[in-house]
């Protein structure tokens, strides 16, 4: 008679979302494992292909690569080949980078161009305040982002040429 394995998350489950720039640590409570070992997936696919990190029968830490809806699979196959699959499903989200394209210095009685570069947007409303000191446009500063999933929070780079 042989033991069924059982693997479960408990208090260690995957975040409901993360971002591409997170390290997600995977700690699955594991029981009747004996000398059975666990395959790990993304999507049904080894998962090296989506994510950076190791993952073993303790779990581990893993980053993925791009943004994207994900199923994370611990497959156990026991000495009768049975086997055994347990999903957890997560969110993955690019991190929005910004960058401003700013004259070194300027004058008051003179419109300057600022130039905006986003990339990772997804659909993001980017409304802002400019500050700037009579010479100097490099203190400019970003007031808030709001994103169409607000209730997910919004973590952004923001980068002065």
């Amino acid at each position: 008679m042989y033991k069924v394995p059982v693997l479960s998350y408990g208090d260690n489950a995957l975040p409901e979302y993360a971002y591409t720039d997170s390290d997600i640590l995977i700690k699955p409570d594991v029981q009747n494992l004996d000398s059975l070992n666990i395959e790990w997936y993304i999507n049904d696919k080894p998962y090296s292909e989506y994510a950076d990190g190791k993952l073993d029968n303790s779990g581990g830490t893993i980053r993925f690569k791009k943004k994207g809806h994900y199923t994370v699979t611990a497959s156990i196959t026991d000495e009768t080949g049975r086997e055994y699959r347990y999903d957890a499903k997560t969110d993955i989200y690019s991190v929005p980078q910004i960058g401003f394209e700013v004259p070194e210095n300027t004058h008051t009685d003179i419109n300057t161009e600022i130039k905006t570069n986003i990339i990772e947007a997804d659909g993001l409303i980017l409304s802002g305040k400019y500050q700037r000191t009579m010479a100097n446009l490099k203190s400019l500063q970003m007031v808030r982002f709001r994103t169409k999933a607000a209730q997910y929070g919004l973590r952004t780079r923001a980068v002065i040429y």
